[in-house]
Formats: structure tokens, C-alpha cells, sequence
């Protein structure tokens, strides 16, 4: 006989750290998996409520549109909806102080926005942050200020 020939008929026989091996590569697949599950789930609840947010801030319930788009900004901190939640937040915060009558609440909401390209290395909507500003600019009566 062969040497080929006689190879693989006798019993398998698997050696303990080839085995131990395999099932540590399944479990990082399967646990992979399911943080990329996690990670859409994520990002649907984040829309949710970003869209939940923007219903709101139309509506001018500026108070509950913060909380959804807080809770949008969690679930989505680096992402499309995170990103547009913190905007959102600071012009709502805005619109709120503006109609409490305070004055350092607009303030602080520029400050909030000015943040952004610093939080955002790459920001996407610089053109947005600054119609926000300028918006909250002229609810404090800067006009030459809301460029």
C-alpha cells in the first residue's frame, strides 16, 4: 500500500490546542456578529428618535425635542443622527431660553455650538452650525453679529 492510501482511515484523532483554537475563532465570530446586530439596532433607535426630536422642535416643545435628541446623540454619538442631534440640541436649547426670557441660556447655546468642529474633528454641517448661530445671535438682538 500507498502511503496516500492508508491516510485518513484510521480513527480522527484531534489534538487539544487545535480544537481550543477553533472554538475560540467561533465564539470572536459569533460575538462579532452580533455587536454589528447591536450596532444597526443602534443606529434604528437613534433615527427614532432623532425623528421623534424634529416632530417636537416643530411643533416648538423645545424641552422634549431636547430629550430625544439626547437620547439620539447616545445611541449615535460618531454617526449621521448623532451628529445632527447635537445642532439640534443647541438650537432648541436657544429657542427655549429665548422663550423663557433668558438671556445666558442663549449664550450658553453659542458656546454649545461653537463646540462642534471641536467635538467633530471632520464635521459635516458646518453650514448648519452657523445658521444656528446666527439664528440665536439675532434672538439676542445681534444682528451684525448673524452673519
Amino acid at each position: 500500500m500507498r502511503n496516500s492510501e492508508v491516510h485518513g482511515t484510521g480513527p480522527i484523532a484531534y489534538r487539544p490546542d487545535f480544537l481550543a483554537k477553533k472554538v475560540l475563532v467561533l465564539m470572536m465570530v459569533f460575538l462579532l456578529s452580533f455587536s454589528t446586530e447591536m450596532e444597526k439596532e443602534n443606529i434604528r433607535l437613534a433615527q427614532t428618535y432623532f425623528y421623534r426630536g424634529y416632530i417636537e422642535y416643530e411643533q416648538g416643545n423645545y424641552g422634549d425635542a431636547i430629550a430625544e435628541f439626547s437620547r439620539s446623540f447616545l445611541m449615535d454619538r460618531q454617526g449621521y443622527y448623532g451628529e445632527l442631534s447635537y445642532l439640534y440640541i443647541g438650537i432648541s436649547y436657544a429657542k427655549l431660553s429665548y422663550r423663557k426670557g433668558r438671556r445666558e441660556g442663549i449664550l450658553s447655546a453659542i458656546a454649545y455650538l461653537n463646540m462642534y468642529p471641536y467635538y467633530y474633528k471632520k464635521p459635516t454641517y458646518l453650514f448648519l452650525q452657523r445658521e444656528f448661530i446666527g439664528d440665536a445671535y439675532i434672538f439676542m438682538g445681534f444682528y451684525p453679529r448673524a452673519k
